[in-house]
């Protein structure tokens, strides 16, 4: 029923775009090709296994900012729809994550309006940021709405599952704010420019990678792989710790 719940709204939220005239001009691909990129590379989260954040948000947020939401849409949902495929996701889930996508691109364009049409008297390089906040926040409770309850069908619990959504797409993506409201300002300069965050946010990637793995790799190195017990290693290693703690006098003898 969920899944069945989340593509009707996305259906809605698509016909209501097509019908209200979508107009993407060829500047906007720019944006297109850089969910797809964010869709297929999510970042992982160090020392965290199997836990990654994607960067979809990111494009999103910039999208609603610069873009009129039955444009910003269509865009971001075929552009999710697209990179998961190509990664090799499930053709099921990768639809779900499509039509997730749909409707949260569709409230964090709302959110935008919103905090544009209450502050039309401030500078726009002060709206820009709230408006920013706002979307990444209505995106972000939209993600832990639709997705919680598919991990809680898995059989994981709902507050858990809440929870690690929040820690490992709503609170990176909060800090990831400031690059989605670079977007915004670089795509009004001219929207090539967009392309020039490519380069940052790939050696962002892949410093997150390399400490990912570095990580994974000093776990490895210390833990039996059939227990998951701390091996002779790991011992001599706490050993050596307290040794140097109890020769400091930090512990009693």
């Amino acid at each position: 029923m969920l899944h069945v719940g989340v593509h009707v709204a996305a259906a809605i939220v698509l016909v209501a775009a097509l019908s209200a005239g979508m107009r993407p001009l060829p500047e906007d691909i720019v944006l297109w090709l850089a969910a797809i990129l964010a869709a297929k590379f999510p970042m992982p989260l160090p020392g965290r296994e199997h836990d990654a954040t994607s960067l979809v948000p990111v494009t999103l947020v910039g999208s609603a900012l610069v873009l009129p939401w039955q444009t910003a849409v269509p865009l971001i949902g075929t552009a999710v729809l697209l990179g998961r495929l190509i990664d090799k996701q499930p053709p099921r889930g990768a639809f779900y994550n499509a039509s997730a996508s749909l409707v949260q691109t569709a409230l964090a364009c709302a959110a935008v309006d919103v905090v544009r049409d209450l502050l039309p008297a401030l500078d726009p390089l002060v709206v820009l940021p709230l408006a920013a906040t706002a979307a990444t926040i209505a995106a972000g409770l939209t993600n832990v709405a639709l997705m919680a309850p598919v991990f809680a069908l898995n059989g994981m619990p709902l507050a858990t599952a809440a929870r690690m959504i929040v820690s490992a797409d709503v609170v990176p993506h909060f800090v990831l704010g400031a690059t989605a409201v670079a977007v915004a300002v670089l795509h009004e300069r001219h929207p090539a420019l967009v392309l020039t965050l490519v380069g940052p946010l790939a050696v962002v990637h892949l410093y997150e990678r390399s400490v990912d793995q570095a990580l994974r790799e000093a776990v490895r190195a210390t833990t039996d792989a059939l227990t998951g017990l701390g091996n002779r290693r790991a011992f001599e290693e706490r050993c050596g710790r307290e040794l140097e703690r109890l020769a400091a006098g930090d512990v009693p003898a």
